[in-house]
């Protein structure tokens, strides 16, 4: 079954890519060849005793995940693009994919008004989905920073 969704997200992708029409692609930054080997030698040198600091660094530099108007290649499942549209209930980013599929495969809209309204409007979705992770992300942070030190109160 996860074979199915990673193969259907691909292909809306990859048709969105060849149209040219407006879509949210997901991308995967992987992070570089030095910094994985750095982090492994630190690994061996440590014995085994890995401290709560190298953990850390290992869970927020080890993948960055984004959306973006433009297909990128998507390291992760080593395909030229790649989408969330598998899952609309899960995330609005697949729910609105499915609008642009219902809009430019199904209803056939393809004037130009229609289509720099949908390219706008999925710029926008990108920054603002991007930018809510991030602010999420930073609460979490604080968040388990504040409860580590037991500073939450019930």
């Amino acid at each position: 079954m996860h074979e199915t969704m990673v193969l259907n997200n691909y292909g809306i992708a990859k048709y969105f890519k060849v149209k040219d029409y407006p879509y949210i692609y997901r991308n995967l930054q992987m992070p570089s060849e030095n910094f994985i080997n750095e982090q492994l030698n630190k690994i061996k040198s440590l014995n085994g005793d890995i401290d709560r600091k190298l953990m850390r660094s290992l869970i927020n530099n080890f993948t960055r995940a984004t959306y973006s108007g433009e297909p990128i290649f998507h390291k992760g499942h080593n395909v030229e693009c790649y989408s969330h549209s598998s899952s609309p209930l899960r995330r609005y980013s697949d729910a609105y994919g499915q609008y642009l599929i219902y809009d430019f495969i199904f209803k056939e809209k393809l004037d130009d008004m229609t289509f720099l309204n949908w390219d706008y409007r999925t710029k926008e979705l990108v920054k603002y989905i991007n930018k809510t992770k991030e602010e999420n992300e930073n609460f979490a942070r604080q968040y388990n920073y504040l409860a580590r030190k037991k500073l939450i109160k019930k």
